[in-house]
């Protein structure tokens, strides 16, 4: 049976639909919602305008946000998910938080109410395939 792999072009050009899909609704900027692992919401990240940068700048088929200034938590707990909408609040994707090897990284996963929360990296990639 033949294996799907998608060549750098086609990989940066996937990445760039969907991380594009977040300023459909310029000039409503896109935001990132950050959970528990108990699904309770933590804080609201407004994501800017454009919030990612072109796929394949430095790594073939990956994105990488452009610079997220930090939110007010509505509420403290422990990071452990994320969900990014569009700006016409239609869910994109989710993934993972933790301070490293996560698909967004924070400065720290303790989340305190009062105490601005900040997203230090935030990449999003398409694999080659197998």
């Amino acid at each position: 049976m033949a294996s799907l792999v998608l060549e750098e072009v086609s990989r940066n050009l996937s990445t760039d639909a969907r991380v594009d899909n977040l300023d459909v609704a310029d000039p409503t900027p896109g935001y990132a919602v950050i959970r528990t692992a108990a699904h309770s919401v933590l804080v609201t990240c407004p994501l800017p305008l454009p919030a990612f940068g072109d796929a394949g700048a430095v790594t073939p088929g990956l994105a990488t946000a452009n610079a997220i200034a930090p939110a007010n938590p509505s509420a403290g707990g422990v990071a452990a998910e994320y969900l990014v909408y569009d700006g016409n609040d239609v869910l994109q994707w989710t993934g993972d938080v933790g301070t490293s090897g996560a698909g967004m990284t924070v400065a720290t996963t303790t989340v305190v109410e009062g105490i601005p929360f900040a997203i230090t990296a935030w990449t999003h990639s398409q694999p080659s395939g197998a």
